[in-house]
């Protein structure tokens, strides 16, 4: 029985980390992508570069309620599951590890807010400079 609850503990384990993976490397790129000032040069590109924005931030907040909820539901379930019995007690040795990558991917998850609102202001200020450029 303890083994078969140790492995399934690992099991979830490797889980965290394939999860925690993805959603840190989708946001190195999204951070890379938002530190980027793209060449605004008309009101059309100023829109086509703030509904791209919008998609991101879609995207960001479909993987909050996902992809994070779960990687957070799993570090919870990992953290909380202990096995005791009379002759034995095991729980999993990594937890400090586990939190420390969650708050990892909440420390990316502010980096891209702020940027990304730094972004919209730029984009935003295209826009308007363009717009009154038309009249």
């Amino acid at each position: 029985v303890r083994e078969t609850f140790i492995e399934k503990i690992r099991s979830l384990a490797q889980n965290h980390a394939s999860l925690n993976s993805q959603i840190v490397s989708w946001s190195n790129e999204q951070i890379k992508y938002l530190e980027v000032k793209e060449d605004v040069h008309s009101s059309e590109e100023a829109k086509k570069q703030l509904s791209r924005l919008a998609a991101f931030a879609t995207r960001k907040s479909d993987l909050t309620g996902t992809d994070v909820s779960s990687l957070k539901q799993i570090g919870q379930q990992i953290r909380s599951s202990k096995h005791e019995t009379q002759y034995s007690k095991w729980e999993y040795p990594e937890n400090k590890e586990l939190l420390s990558l969650e708050k990892h991917i909440d420390e990316l998850w502010q980096a891209m807010e702020s940027k990304s609102d730094s972004k919209k202001k730029v984009l935003e200020d295209d826009l308007a400079r363009y717009i009154e450029f038309i009249f």
